[in-house]
């Protein structure tokens, strides 16, 4: 039995730079993919069953959510002057929403109102006519 201790050189094993890059690349790909950049707000909904609350004694200021995303008054005149004044006295607002107006533009409004620091809002649907 002979052994071999020649000094022959070894292979050395190395990862490409190639197939390094393109799993980095994978790996940030998924990460884009997965993760969100978008915040997320909590908008406090508060379900009563139509019960008014203590120390509510005004009485409610209807405006209508059109289906272009306008707040008009039941006469059909622009409603913002009216929801300064409900800003004003702390007065109660409902919000009509007319027609099929889609769900993300009745909480964009309602984040609006709070926004302007209207306190109480509710948002009910038109309930149509019985003719």
């Amino acid at each position: 039995m002979a052994f071999d201790f020649s000094d022959k050189k070894k292979r050395h094993m190395s990862v490409g730079l190639t197939s390094m890059i393109d799993v980095i690349f994978i790996l940030i790909v998924f990460f884009m993919l997965v993760s969100s950049f978008g915040q997320y707000r909590v908008l406090d909904l508060v379900t009563d069953g139509g019960a008014q609350l203590p120390g509510q004694s005004l009485k409610a200021l209807k405006v209508v959510l059109g289906q272009q995303g306008q707040l008009m008054t039941q006469t059909g005149e622009k409603a913002d002057a009216m929801l300064a004044e409900a800003v004003a006295s702390e007065q109660p607002v409902t919000v009509i929403l007319k027609g099929s107006v889609p769900l993300q533009q009745g909480v964009q409004i309602l984040d609006r109102l709070k926004g302007m620091g209207v306190k109480s809002v509710a948002l009910v649907p038109e309930v149509p006519d019985a003719n």
